[in-house]
């Protein structure tokens, strides 16, 4: 009796088992696309805040941390400093540091690699909009670039904080760092 009911569903089965696998096999290779792309360092900004030394010249001075949230090292990780207008028509360039973590290490490691970098700025010359222009390379030696916007924070603190602001706000800081 059983073998009766399976000859007659089976010339409608098939089809519908071939159209469950290819989806099957579709949805794992998306993943497996997504999971290689997703093999990389990814740096994410932590803090940014700008210290004003009056004895110093200049006296401001910006500090930066981010975070390694990849799956990958970062390493020899570099930051150029810019200030850019908001339309993005002119750019002054401050300074460029490296990316150190602690015991001045140059690795970020995944996950919980955190690292800093700081330069002086010259407030005189501020147009609105901080950029850093952030470089850094994996273990096989494949370089990444990442902009990072920041502009001032309106909460006064004797340490104003930098407010980041989504890169695709202003498409044009990514021209920058590679220009």
């Amino acid at each position: 009796m059983q073998w009766n009911t399976l000859e007659r569903w089976s010339p409608r089965i098939w089809p519908l088992t071939i159209v469950i696998g290819v989806s099957v096999l579709i949805v794992a290779l998306y993943n497996l696309c997504l999971t290689v792309r997703a093999d990389r360092p990814q740096l994410v900004s932590t803090e940014a805040r700008i210290f004003v030394n009056p004895n110093a010249n200049p006296p401001e001075l910006v500090r930066f941390t981010w975070g390694n949230m990849g799956k990958r090292s970062a390493l020899r990780g570099t930051a150029i400093l810019f200030t850019i207008t908001e339309d993005g028509n002119r750019h002054e360039t401050f300074e460029k540091s490296e990316i150190t973590a602690a015991g001045h290490s140059t690795t970020l490691t995944p996950t919980f690699g955190y690292g800093g970098a700081q330069m002086r700025v010259d407030m005189k010359k501020y147009l609105g909009l901080f950029l850093a222009c952030v470089e850094y390379y994996d273990e096989v030696n494949n370089p990444y670039q990442q902009p990072f916007l920041f502009r001032l924070s309106t909460q006064p603190t004797t340490d104003t904080r930098l407010d980041e602001v989504p890169s695709s706000t202003y498409p044009h800081a990514s021209a920058t760092c590679v220009g």
